[in-house]
């Protein structure tokens, strides 16, 4: 080690302390939010019954414990978290499947020592079938994204509620049939008990996905962009939805980069036979 490394960890002293009033099970999140001269830390736990320990640090020769917001039960702990402005993200882990809470908490931390929750992030069975609800949302954006799709003599020679409702269908298929075949991939990856946060993290990011399909196909329906410049859009925005779900397979399944691949491609794969299937039907 470098004289210059060693010197640098050894030049510290202790100005402050404080024992977090008995609870001292401090856990790895660790998070300073400063605003209005004030500075505060957030500290994690690695058991309940303590949440976070909130202490005011502005003076830090007399650290003061001013808040520990408690756990619901003793099966779950947060022993992560990370504030961003006045955002505190607290992420949940419980003992057993199917426990809640599951997921991640985020809190209003504009009033030290006064967090208030405004938003929870649901990876518990629950939160799993509560996340088919994007593709209700996602339907409308479906439906123009196919007005785009289908040519005027398709519609003309089949009719719109044919061609409606066999594609519906096809999108039903397409919401049931992608985590049925990726629970398998999960458990050849070894990753079966991340299937939950998984999918719930890639149904909700179908919404921003199709939104910005469907910002892409009316460009092109409306002739804003010339025809060479509108194909590199479309494949400025097809490339950019893959490296989306890529990135969610990887940190929501944690595996390594080479392993999510086939989580997308599975994505794709389903896609295509999807749409040459019901396309086959009108």
């Amino acid at each position: 080690m470098p004289l210059t490394d060693q010197v640098q960890a050894v030049n510290m002293r202790l100005v402050g302390h404080t024992d977090l009033g008995g609870r001292g099970n401090g856990g790895e999140g660790i998070s300073l939010h400063a605003a209005g001269g004030r500075r505060t830390l957030y500290i994690a736990h690695e058991s309940a019954p303590v949440n976070f320990s909130i202490v005011d640090v502005s003076d830090p020769s007399r650290p003061a414990l001013i808040g520990q917001p408690e756990l619901p039960h003793s099966d779950v702990r947060s022993n992560s978290l990370a504030a961003v402005g006045d955002i505190l993200a607290v992420a949940y882990q419980v003992r057993r499947t199917g426990l809640k809470p599951a997921g991640v908490e985020l809190f209003d931390i504009g009033r030290p020592g006064d967090p208030r929750s405004i938003g929870f992030f649901d990876t518990s069975v629950d939160g799993f079938w509560r996340s088919f609800r994007a593709g209700v949302i996602c339907y409308p954006f479906f439906l123009i994204l196919l007005v785009f799709r289908v040519s005027a003599a398709h519609w003309a020679a089949s009719g719109m509620a044919h061609i409606v409702i066999v594609e519906t269908i096809g999108y039903v298929i397409s919401w049931v049939a992608f985590p049925l075949l990726v629970l398998p991939l999960t458990r050849y990856l070894g990753r079966e008990n991340r299937f939950i946060p998984f999918i719930v993290a890639y149904n909700w990011s179908q919404i921003p996905q199709t939104a910005l399909f469907v910002i892409v196909g009316a460009d092109a329906a409306t002739g804003l962009f010339p025809s060479g410049v509108a194909q590199v859009v479309d494949f400025a925005a097809a490339v950019a939805v893959l490296v989306y779900e890529w990135y969610i397979a990887r940190v929501a399944l944690q595996v390594s980069t080479s392993q999510a691949v086939p989580v997308v491609l599975l994505d794709v794969v389903l896609g295509v036979v999807l749409s040459r299937i019901t396309e086959g039907l009108y």
